[in-house]
C-alpha cells in the first residue's frame, strides 16, 4: 500500500444518508461487538465526531475522536489487514497523533500479533460484555433485573419501535445531547 493513502479530504461526516454504504461494509463484518454497527456509529457520531472513507473498495475506515485525540475504529473489510493498520498509523502519525486503533476483535488482534502493538483493555467498557443469545433471551436468573428494567419501562412509559429514517436526525441527536448533558460525557 503506497505512503499517504489515505487523506483527509477522502473523509466524511457519517450520516444516515451514508447507511447503505456503511451496511455493504457492516453486514459482512463478523466483528462480534455493537461498535461495528451503523445505527451505533450514526448515533454517536456527533459525539465522536466520526469520520469514514472507503479504501480501495475493500475496506471501511472510520476515524474519530476518543479521549480528545483521533483514532482509529479497526478497519472493517476484506484482504490483508496489516497494510490498512499501517496506513491508518501513518495518518495519524502525520497529524501528531498517537496512533491508536479501538475496539480489536480477538481474531484481528492474533493476525496482527502481539510484538508490534500495545494492547490495553478499556476497563469502562467491561459492563458491555455479554453472550449475544444471553441478551437477546435474558433468560436465568442472571438477568432477572434486566428483565424486570424492560417491564418497568414497557409499563410506564409510550414506546414504540419506529425505522430510523433522516426526517429524525435532528430528533435522536437532540436526545443524545440531552443525554450527555445529564451523564456528564
Amino acid at each position: 500500500m503506497p505512503k499517504g493513502l489515505i487523506q483527509d479530504s477522502d473523509f466524511k461526516p457519517l450520516t444516515i444518508a451514508d447507511r447503505d454504504t456503511l451496511a455493504n461494509f457492516v453486514n459482512r463484518c463478523e466483528y462480534p461487538l455493537c461498535e461495528y454497527s451503523v445505527s451505533t456509529q450514526i448515533c454517536w457520531q456527533g459525539y465522536n465526531q466520526s469520520q469514514w472513507m472507503v479504501l480501495d473498495e475493500k475496506w471501511l475506515l472510520i476515524r474519530y475522536v476518543s479521549d480528545g485525540a483521533m483514532c482509529f475504529l479497526c478497519p472493517i473489510g476484506t484482504g490483508d489487514i496489516r497494510p490498512v493498520v499501517d496506513a491508518c498509523f501513518e495518518h495519524l502519525v502525520a497529524k501528531g497523533v498517537r496512533p491508536r486503533l479501538t475496539f480489536v476483535p480477538t481474531p484481528v488482534r492474533e493476525t496482527l500479533g502481539d510484538a508490534a502493538f500495545q494492547w490495553t483493555a478499556d476497563s469502562g467498557e467491561r459492563d458491555y460484555l455479554y453472550r449475544r443469545d444471553d441478551l437477546a433471551l435474558l433468560i436465568g436468573r442472571r438477568y432477572s433485573r434486566k428483565r424486570n428494567h424492560i417491564k418497568k419501562f414497557q409499563h410506564t412509559y409510550d414506546w414504540r419501535f419506529e425505522t430510523f429514517l433522516p426526517a429524525h436526525q435532528g430528533e435522536w441527536a437532540a436526545f443524545v445531547e440531552a443525554w450527555c448533558a445529564q451523564n456528564d460525557c
